[in-house]
């Protein structure tokens, strides 16, 4: 599936997949620092096993599509300079001296004459100016990729893709994490199976359940901040629908595509436990 789609984007293949427990699905180069500024390094496309409940395999194609477009437009190559950047001007307005939101901090001279800092107030325009511009890029090559894959797989794939994968990382956060879980937990288990339990929580869901849930995801998404990376989900569907609908070719399960989906089920299952674990334990300290 990865190797029709990067030839059909005229794109490099990926080199490595990597199925995580936690929600998302995005691409990024790893590397060093430089090498990927200049394009090198090995290209990985990351799958959060929760997002593809549900997708068929023409909805999931026109995703990957998307993150596709990303590689073909160095994309991935921009945000890892802006990611380090961006990184390190925040740790150094941090560490210089500023305006105090302490209100138990002693000194009121010292407070004062750090709130005058003129370096600090050139730092903090000067950062906030470049999060604007940055983010406003990212947004730009954000509705790139949207256009990449609606182009070659219809606004609708990608439309019910992208709204599906919105509604299961919403709730596998919101519901299975923050109340299955717990409750799971409290009776000595844990999740065996991913696609399992987002069968669960879905079955107990009715039609109109859902479709409230999406309109509310659509609601608290419709507008988006100049900070913001990513266009507004209700932005990216509505533009979706200028594009051409094309024929249905898979409606198969996104499943289908693997050869050992239970034992991807479960071995991720298996992870997040471990994860769990550890944060539990590490709690208990």
């Amino acid at each position: 599936m990865t190797k029709i789609i990067s030839n059909e984007i005229k794109a490099k293949p990926i080199n490595k997949i990597i199925i995580t427990p936690q929600p998302g699905i995005g691409v990024y180069l790893e590397s060093n620092f430089l090498s990927t500024i200049f394009g090198g390094g090995q290209r990985v496309l990351e799958i959060g096993l929760s997002s593809l409940y549900d997708l068929s395999v023409d909805e999931f194609t026109a995703i990957l599509a998307h993150e596709y477009g990303h590689f073909s437009n160095r994309d991935t190559s921009w945000n890892s300079y802006t990611y380090s950047m961006g990184n390190s001007l925040i740790n150094t307005l941090r560490s210089m001296p500023g305006p105090s939101h302490d209100e138990k901090e002693e000194g009121g001279l010292v407070r004062f004459m750090m709130a005058l800092n003129p370096a600090y107030w050139i730092l903090l325009l000067y950062v906030t100016l470049y999060f604007k511009i940055t983010n406003g890029f990212s947004r730009i090559r954000e509705v790139m990729a949207d256009i990449m894959a609606m182009r070659m797989y219809g606004g609708k794939a990608f439309r019910i893709g992208l709204l599906k994968v919105a509604t299961n990382d919403t709730v596998f956060s919101q519901i299975i994490e923050s109340k299955y879980v717990p409750e799971l937990w409290k009776e000595g288990k844990t999740i065996s199976n991913f696609t399992k339990i987002m069968e669960v929580v879905f079955e107990e869901f009715e039609k109109k359940d859902i479709e409230e849930l999406q309109n509310h995801i659509l609601s608290i998404s419709q507008t988006h901040t100049i900070y913001d990376s990513h266009p507004a989900l209700q932005v990216r569907i509505d533009y979706s629908k200028k594009f051409e609908d094309n024929p249905e070719k898979d409606k198969r399960p996104v499943g289908d595509l693997f050869d050992n989906w239970n034992e991807i089920n479960e071995k991720t299952a298996d992870l997040y436990n471990l994860r769990l674990m550890y944060l539990m334990g590490a709690l208990k300290t």
